[in-house]
């Protein structure tokens, strides 16, 4: 059985909620930290090489193609182009009420959960055109 093991630690100075890793980069829901991208090439020495505020906690992520899509704590859909990751751009942000959970990506449908501030909290989904 295989036991895992620290192989090397990094501080992204912020609370990192949610990780995607494509190919050599980590992308990082870095909580009021933003968005983190980190290069993970050589495991042994993982380097910080770009990241954006974005005014509001980053709570999850997904990420398609050069487009990187946030949920934030202040209900917002926020997109990042990443074309260049040492300098992410912010692409816009959408309020779709409530307050955003959880985004996910497929094909040209951008997903996501909100949970409404009511008596009872549920999860609705809002679909989005990808238009990027």
């Amino acid at each position: 059985m295989l036991s895992p093991y620290v192989v090397s630690t990094l501080d992204t100075q912020g609370t990192s909620q949610a990780l995607t890793v494509i190919d050599d980069l980590a992308y990082i829901a870095d909580g009021t930290g933003g968005l983190k991208m980190v290069d993970v090439g050589n495991p042994i020495l993982p380097t910080l090489i770009g990241g954006l505020s974005v005014g509001s906690a980053v709570q999850k992520l997904s990420v398609a193609g050069e487009i990187v899509y946030l949920s934030t704590q202040a209900e917002s859909l926020v997109l990042v182009d990443v074309s260049d990751p040492t300098e992410p751009e912010l692409i816009e942000t959408q309020n779709p009420g409530g307050q955003t959970r959880s985004v996910a990506v497929a094909g040209e449908l951008i997903y996501v959960a909100d949970r409404e501030m009511d008596y009872v909290f549920f999860l609705t989904l809002i679909l989005y055109r990808a238009k990027y």
